[in-house]
């Protein structure tokens, strides 16, 4: 992968052409053909790269952003499926990793560049023959930065089946540096930004042999010369979308309810925290949909697939309280039994907030409080105090809510004082789910350009911006040997937490009775519940207390 004074390079290759009312610029040399021929309307797979199961992992829950995608052109008549390469059935259970894997070390990951890079891993060899088996006229890959390489890998592949698929890169990785991806050789389009328009107008252009300098939103290749286009706009509307049908997903009959049920309810995030990208996409003002739109796609997944338990992944769902009236309301007028978690800020909630949305089944809220140390959280831009975080976690706990708290490890300013303060804040905080990560600077956020500018990251392999990663940036206030062992800390104590919140679930018989009651009339779904209950139990008493010792001694 690229070095520091390489990518400088890359970006400073530049020869601008004249630009006018969505004329595209000319960037530079290199690369590219095709063009499909007119007639039928095309075939298109969309594809989530792996990256969970070149560890052993897998990703259960739909990649709702294609999906969207693909709803968006089957509502147009093109044949569209969304293939999420990151879904194993066998690995499925309640858990999101193996507990006897330590993700501090150094073999796992050697393992996992091993996976990556190996075409013969079966992975790879099950994506090749879907591929070859779909026969797609279009390859759309969308990829956050992780899983960079795995998405040029698709491509490789796609191409080696048929180097007259075109293939399509989007995402948050494909949006941050556009350029140096419409430079790899596989890869014909990068679509930049919100993709629905901008992917179905250039579906359509290359279905009937348009020109593609007045579609916005784009980079493309064009007889050995790469263009670019003026930014798309956002959708005011969020309506305007359609709900996102499940049922395009390829592997949709392993669905369990509960996987159906994650929702987007809003886009865009107003807040400035430097370790986040999500404003490259969405921009910094929220666009919102509408409360009944909402209650339509909640109505839908719970008398088609069952489901009874949502989530909003909004980045902050209560960020418009008025809004979130509506939407309790309609929850409550339609008699819906539901319960639901939501993404939130700790600056969000109060005791009128809490009863309103726990009146009508809101039961975990996730919350990100990242440091126990306010010059930490300072200088993330996160807009939050020690004190007002103490505060509102005892008013959560009042009111009954579960709490799943995430951290940040790792910031360039981080000390051994202030990582013991963010320990000693998630001890008094006594969430019922904890999980924390490293910083990593990804494209896009403000503490990448920072970093960067400052010669402070250390690594540009994007396939190791993973969130187990210490060695991405310069520490130089606290040694590598402190980050691990605070990280052990917490993933530890995370797993005990998780452990205990699966079971209040999983042997509790009036949540198990309703289950079956539930699903008597859908036999498959029924027996996918009662295998994903039976392996989660399993895993726990197989490798719960090995994982615990196991930590245990590293500390």
């Amino acid at each position: 992968m690229c070095a520091p004074n390489s990518l400088r390079i890359q970006f400073i290759i530049k020869m601008l052409e004249k630009t006018y009312r969505g004329k595209a610029i000319l960037l530079q040399t290199k690369v590219c053909k095709c063009i499909l021929p007119e007639g039928r309307k095309k075939k298109i797979l969309l594809i989530n790269p792996p990256f969970e199961r070149l560890l052993g992992k897998t990703i259960s829950y739909p990649p709702l952003g294609l999906l969207y995608l693909a709803t968006v052109l089957r509502n147009k008549m093109y044949n569209a499926k969304v293939y999420n390469t990151d879904f194993e059935l066998h690995l499925r259970t309640a858990f999101s990793h193996p507990f006897t894997d330590d993700y501090s070390e150094k073999e796992v990951w050697e393992n996992f560049d091993r996976r990556l890079n190996d075409l013969n891993f079966y992975v790879w060899k099950e994506i090749h023959q879907t591929i070859k088996k779909e026969n797609p006229d279009i390859v759309g890959i969308s990829f956050d930065t992780q899983r960079y390489k795995s998405a040029k890998n698709i491509a490789f592949l796609a191409k080696q089946i048929n180097k007259d698929i075109i293939v399509i890169a989007g995402g948050w990785h494909p949006t941050a540096l556009p350029e140096e991806t419409i430079k790899e050789k596989y890869f014909d389009f990068v679509v930049v930004g919100e993709g629905e328009l901008t992917l179905l107008e250039l579906v359509d252009a290359v279905s009937k042999n348009k020109n593609f300098d007045r579609i916005r939103g784009i980079f493309f290749k064009k007889k050995g010369v790469i263009f670019k286009t003026p930014p798309r706009e956002l959708v005011k509307n969020l309506d305007e979308f359609p709900i996102p049908d499940r049922m395009l997903l390829m592997n949709n009959k392993e669905l369990l309810p509960q996987e159906a049920g994650h929702i987007i309810a809003s886009r865009g995030c107003p807040y400035h925290c430097s370790f986040c990208a999500s404003h490259i996409i969405w921009g910094r003002k929220v666009r919102y949909r509408s409360p009944k739109n909402i209650l339509k796609e909640i109505k839908l997944l719970y008398n088609t697939f069952g489901t009874r338990d949502f989530i909003f992944y909004d980045d902050t769902f209560l960020s418009d309280i008025s809004r979130v009236e509506k939407i309790c309301s309609l929850i409550k007028k339609n008699r819906l039994k539901i319960t639901w978690t939501c993404q939130t800020r700790i600056d969000t909630v109060n005791i009128n907030v809490l009863k309103l949305i726990k009146s009508a089944g809101c039961k975990v809220l996730c919350i990100g409080f990242e440091s126990g140390d306010q010059k930490i959280l300072n200088s993330m831009k996160k807009g939050i105090s020690i004190k007002q975080t103490k505060k509102n976690v005892k008013l959560i706990k009042k009111l009954g809510f579960k709490i799943l708290a995430s951290f940040i490890l790792g910031h360039p300013d981080e000390t051994l004082d202030s990582l013991e303060r963010t320990k000693k804040l998630a001890k008094e905080i006594n969430p019922d789910f904890l999980v924390s990560q490293f910083l990593v600077p990804l494209p896009g956020s403000e503490i990448y350009n920072h970093l960067k500018q400052k010669y402070a990251i250390l690594d540009y392999n994007w396939s190791h911006y993973y969130f187990d990663n210490y060695n991405l940036i310069k520490h130089p206030n606290v040694k590598s040997s402190d980050l691990i062992k605070y990280y052990r800390f917490f993933r530890k104590d995370g797993e005990k937490r998780k452990i205990v919140g699966v079971l209040s679930y999983y042997l509790n018989p009036i949540y198990l009775t309703k289950k079956v009651i539930q699903n008597i009339i859908y036999p498959k779904r029924l027996l996918l519940l009662i295998l994903h209950f039976f392996k989660t139990i399993m895993l726990i008493i197989k490798f719960s207390f090995v994982n615990f010792t196991h930590l245990g001694r590293k500390r």
